[in-house]
């Protein structure tokens, strides 16, 4: 996904603008990629199909990554990556007033606010009584692909919808007529849609993904296998828990009864050293 945009520059700053939904005169018109595609081995592409930061024009500092995969505190990762690129801005000496917006894109194909079933949600940092802004330098965006809701055809699509059902279904044949309804009315999505092409006929391309599709399955199959083998341990455990605690109840009665050591060990089956234990208690 990530050679998508890279090689056309101009193709991202249309994603761009149709994520942060500027007024035209604030558009992003230049933007400076400050980690250039390479490929990684294929064991560390894991999850993360696209990871892209880019300094526009006007020096905010933007994030873009395409996850497909919930992992672990994904909300609290997702602020992290921002502050983490916030406080790199600058080093010891230097003014607080050198630190420039920084901007969070998390595109997700599984469902992670909750809260609301709209597809795109913004947060940043405001008064909460009065709405205002503490300052504009925090922006994290969620756009949540299957909460797309079903588009049989282009019409009333905004172009951010247009992208974002591009990202989504741009190798969906069974969406090929809406797809090049959505090139037709939006030509440098058909543009990126020529460089996803070449992308798909790199035989290196081709095998990355793969390979990152085969560490997914297999880390899915993974921790399915480990919850499933945690909850059957954890029933054999409680069960043993359960027995021993029911033993020591019956144990504690007997001795107040004056019963031997060897009849409350026949009994419950507890060793002499636990029943010399509870003796003492």
């Amino acid at each position: 996904m990530r050679r998508k945009f890279t090689r056309e520059q101009n193709r991202l700053d249309g994603l761009l603008n149709a994520i942060l939904d500027r007024d035209e005169d604030e558009q992003i018109t230049d933007i400076i990629y400050l980690n250039p595609y390479t490929d990684k081995p294929f064991e560390d592409a894991k999850q993360s199909i696209m990871d892209i930061k880019v300094k526009t024009a006007e020096g905010e500092l933007v994030d873009i990554e395409i996850q497909i995969r919930n992992t672990d505190n994904y909300r609290k990762r997702s602020l992290y990556y921002w502050s983490a690129m916030y406080a790199e801005q600058i080093v010891a000496g230097e003014s607080y007033f050198e630190l420039n917006p920084c901007i969070v894109i998390n595109i997700l194909d599984f469902n992670l606010i909750r809260e609301n079933e709209h597809y795109h949600s913004v947060f940043d940092i405001r008064e909460r009584r009065c709405g205002f802004q503490l300052v504009g330098d925090l922006e994290i965006h969620y756009l949540e692909l299957n909460k797309l809701s079903g588009h049989p055809d282009a019409t009333g699509l905004t172009t951010l919808e247009e992208w974002l059902i591009f990202i989504k279904d741009a190798a969906n044949t069974e969406k090929r007529e809406l797809i090049e309804t959505i090139k037709k009315r939006n030509e440098v999505i058909a543009m990126a849609e020529k460089i996803l092409a070449r992308a798909s006929a790199d035989e290196f391309a081709r095998a990355a993904y793969q390979q990152r599709r085969k560490w997914y399955l297999d880390r899915v199959s993974g921790e399915k296998y480990l919850i499933k083998q945690g909850i059957e341990q954890g029933i054999k455990q409680g069960i043993e828990q359960g027995g021993k605690i029911k033993a020591l109840d019956i144990a504690g009665k007997m001795l107040s009864l004056s019963f031997t050591d060897e009849q409350i060990s026949l009994s419950t089956g507890l060793s002499e050293e636990e029943i010399a234990a509870l003796r003492k208690e």
